[in-house]
């Protein structure tokens, strides 16, 4: 498995368990400077900086998931 891959799937298994912890947006941040085109990764990481209370970092990863895809409604 390559290593975006395995970022991917390491960042699908935080959110299964409701854990948007530092670890958890670590990995999202990773899968989003190797994949700036992955929504998925940028709504993850949008949530991970709400629950950390960084909401400066909340809004501009949302607002970069909004650009990739503007029907998002996660």
């Amino acid at each position: 498995m390559d290593h975006l891959a395995s970022l991917e799937q390491q960042a699908i298994d935080f959110a299964k368990r409701g854990d948007f912890g530092p670890d958890a947006r670590s990995v999202n941040e990773e899968i989003t400077t190797l994949s700036p085109s992955n929504q998925g990764a940028w709504t993850r990481l949008g949530r991970c900086c709400l629950e950390l209370g960084q909401l400066d970092d909340a809004t501009a990863a949302l607002d970069r998931a909004l650009q990739l895809n503007p029907q998002n409604t996660i």
